[in-house]
């Protein structure tokens, strides 16, 4: 309890490698997208915890996604 944890930090810890920031994800380097589930993604992708019916995504994925559906490259969530 009481703890603190970055979702980045913990993304590495889970993955045991090189973890890069949603700014450096390049669409048209891709083939695809998966997104986990849970509520520690809930909580960092976007704000459903605090704002419910009224949530909104991480601009950032937005972006992204918005881009992979353009590219038509596979989004799985």
């Amino acid at each position: 309890k009481g703890q603190t944890r970055l979702a980045i930090e913990e993304a590495a810890r889970i993955a045991i490698g090189s973890i890069q920031p949603l700014e450096k994800f390049d669409s048209r380097t891709m083939d695809g997208i998966i997104l986990p589930g849970g509520a520690g993604v809930i909580s960092t992708l976007c704000d459903y915890i605090d704002k419910d019916i009224e949530a909104a995504v991480d601009p950032i994925l937005s972006k992204i996604l918005k881009e992979m559906y353009s590219l038509r490259k596979p989004i799985g969530a």
